[in-house]
């Protein structure tokens, strides 16, 4: 082997070295963070791990984004397991939007995100609650007169 081919040869190496080790990290999924339950949340009411707590006022439109991974590079889908009504869920790609008209209250929501390998009996899947606080619309007090 002269000395041209065995560059050429190391050339290819480097080069399909360099597109496997791009692959494999968009693949790698970042570590899983679990947040830490603050106190105004009741503990025994969630279900996974939590994902988030989302704060806001009743009547609001409130959206909220979900992002997962797949470290095989599967397709993945969300579902909402336990929500209110009205609540639902869309996704494109590897993102998914929660959009609720909010109702005053605390609600734990338990969402899933599972993928879609080539054997369908081989699905897999991660779990988590997020849990919103809904609070009543402070309105100002208006005058009606003296008397």
């Amino acid at each position: 082997m002269n000395y041209r081919q065995r560059f050429l040869m190391y050339a290819a190496f480097l080069v399909l070295a360099a597109i496997f080790a791009a692959i494999s990290l968009a693949i790698d999924c970042p570590p899983t963070t679990v947040t830490p339950v603050p106190p105004d949340v009741n503990e025994n009411l969630i279900n996974y791990k939590l994902i988030c707590v989302q704060k806001a006022v009743e009547g609001e439109s409130l959206k909220i984004n979900l992002a997962a991974c797949d470290p095989d590079g599967d397709p993945i889908d969300y579902r909402l397991l336990q929500a209110p009504n009205g609540m639902v869920i869309t996704q494109d790609a590897n993102e998914a939007v929660i959009s609720w008209p909010a109702e005053y209250g605390t609600w734990y929501v338990d969402v899933s995100v599972f993928d879609y390998p080539s054997d369908p009996d081989d699905t897999l899947s991660d779990f988590g609650t997020i849990v919103f606080q809904i609070r009543r619309q402070n309105r100002p007090p208006v005058f009606g007169g003296c008397s």
